[in-house]
Parts: structure tokens; C-alpha cells; sequence
């Protein structure tokens, strides 16, 4: 088979040493988040194929993603996240011509650490929107929804209701699942729900979650989901 001509970082041919080749693809993705971000402390991609002739028709065993301090241009925020998916297939004619698409959906799974204001960036941007647009108890909406404190395992939030504005206590159960420990009768059920099937839409990286937990003041969130496509410039979040 004759490999098809591309640029690696070494300005070599395609079927040099396989660590070049894994060095480009993380090196386009690199790129390409940072500039999805307004700023970020690192960002940082490590992509892993175990077979060269695999990779050469665009064979990816796995992909890590971990990053610190990232922002994004409307603001939302997070102290850090670790993203990892399963073996997936990319474009090879997209990758010479320095872009990273992916052929096939792929298993993915998140960590991510955020600060009291962080979470409140979340809630308020379109990022949660699938999963606040459902958030209507008894025919009203709950909006304005944000956190007030968090501290060693509870996580306090409030609301608006109607004409109340009730607050609620969550703390993980021994499932990691939010639990609501003390909060309004009509809205504890429907407010932990929320919770447990929050969904974050990253364009392209859609998160479910499936646990949490308060540790040194941060909310850690676990996620499973589904890569699609990697964000790039024109995902405005």
C-alpha cells in the first residue's frame, strides 16, 4: 500500500516513526481547543494508537483530554476536566489538511472540577439547556437556579418557583447519586432528578451525568456519554 503524502510535525512523510503521527493528531486537537477557549491555564491531549497500519487509514485506540483554568468566550468556566473516549475513526484527507474529523461516534467518559461560580456559569449557560428546559414542576418553571455554598460533601442551591424562592440541600448517596436532603416537599424530587440526568451539550461531546461529589469546596462531577465531533471556533459557548 502506498501511503498517502501528509505533513508530520518534522516536516517528514506519513510512515515515519508512529509516535510522529500520534504527535500531529494530538497537536490539531490541541489547536483546535484552544481556539474553542477565550483562556486556560493547560490543555493538554495525549491520542493512542497500538497499531501503525491501523492508524495510517485513521485508527484511533484512545483519546485523553485534560485541561486546567479553561474559559470559554461567554464565560463559563471550570477548575479542571479529564475527558476520555473509546477507539474511534478519523478523517485521513481531514487531518492533512489540518483538521480533525471523525468518522464514527465514540464511548467517552469526563471528570470535571468546578468551583461555586463555575457551576453558576454552567447553569446559566445554553450548555444545560435540554436539561433545564425540563425542569417545570406542576406546570411553572424553576429558574434562576444557582448554587449558594458548597462545602465538604453538601452542595446548597436555590431557585425561583413562581412567587418562592425555596433553597435545597444535596449530598451524594452511596450510589454517587444526588440526593436532596432537605428542601421544598413539591420540588426536592424533581430538583434531584435534574441532577441525575444532567445533561451537558459541549457541541460535538454530549455528558450525562453519573455522579458527584463536594470535596475541598469544588464540585467533582463524573460523566459518561458520547463523542461526536470535536468543538472548534464555531461552537460559541
Amino acid at each position: 500500500m502506498t501511503p498517502q503524502r501528509g505533513i508530520c510535525s518534522n516536516g517528514e512523510m506519513f510512515g515515519q516513526p508512529f509516535s510522529l503521527t500520534t504527535e500531529l493528531l494530538s497537536s490539531l486537537t490541541t489547536l483546535g481547543l484552544k481556539t474553542c477557549l477565550a483562556g486556560h491555564e493547560t490543555v493538554s491531549v495525549r491520542i493512542v494508537s497500538k497499531n501503525f497500519l491501523h492508524l495510517l487509514t485513521g485508527g484511533v485506540d484512545e483519546v485523553e483530554v485534560h485541561g486546567k483554568g479553561w474559559q470559554s468566550p461567554r464565560g463559563v468556566t471550570c477548575r479542571a476536566i479529564a475527558v476520555r473516549t473509546g477507539a474511534l475513526m478519523v478523517d485521513v484527507r481531514a487531518v492533512l489538511s489540518g483538521k480533525i474529523v471523525l468518522k464514527n461516534p465514540a464511548p467517552a467518559s469526563a471528570q470535571l472540577a468546578l468551583n461555586r461560580q463555575d457551576f453558576n456559569n454552567f447553569l446559566k449557560s445554553p450548555l444545560l439547556d435540554k436539561s433545564l428546559n425540563r425542569l417545570v414542576v406542576e406546570g411553572e418553571p424553576v429558574t434562576d437556579l444557582h448554587a449558594e455554598r458548597m462545602e465538604e460533601g453538601t452542595l446548597w442551591v436555590s431557585g425561583q418557583w413562581g412567587s418562592e424562592r425555596p433553597d435545597f440541600e444535596l449530598q451524594a448517596g452511596r450510589d454517587g447519586k444526588a440526593v436532596v436532603t432537605r428542601g421544598h416537599a413539591r420540588l426536592s424530587q424533581s430538583l434531584q432528578e435534574f441532577f441525575n440526568n444532567m445533561v451537558i451539550d459541549l457541541h460535538g461531546l454530549e455528558l450525562r451525568m453519573d455522579s458527584f461529589a463536594v470535596r475541598d469546596t469544588l464540585l467533582h462531577l463524573q460523566a459518561q456519554g458520547n463523542l461526536w465531533q470535536f468543538p472548534d471556533r464555531a461552537f460559541n459557548f
